[in-house]
């Protein structure tokens, strides 16, 4: 029953890494920020490829926005997966 609950922990903590990524080619393909230009607005212009990756990076780790939450949560991910793959796995040899 252990065995089972690390497992499902495991790949509970591979989903932010996955939202991540498709976070990513989301803002790559489709763009980041909004339509219209206004210069009085915290977003951006709407913004494509290279450009929309690192302005979506930015909101998502920036610290008094989502990085708060975000940062602790993929280090935490990060470390329980290192000490699942190293700790908790059997090797199938044995």
């Amino acid at each position: 029953m252990k065995k089972i609950v690390l497992k499902i922990l495991f790949i509970l903590s591979i989903i932010p890494f996955i939202l991540l990524i498709f976070g990513i080619i989301n803002s790559y393909i489709n763009g980041f920020g909004i339509e219209n230009y206004q210069i009085s607005t915290i977003w951006p212009a709407r913004q494509y490829g290279y450009s929309a990756v690192k302005t979506y990076l930015y909101y998502v780790f920036y610290p008094n926005m989502f990085g708060q939450i975000l940062i602790p949560l993929f280090l935490i991910c990060i470390i329980y997966q290192i000490v699942y793959l190293i700790k908790f796995r059997k090797k199938k040899g044995k």
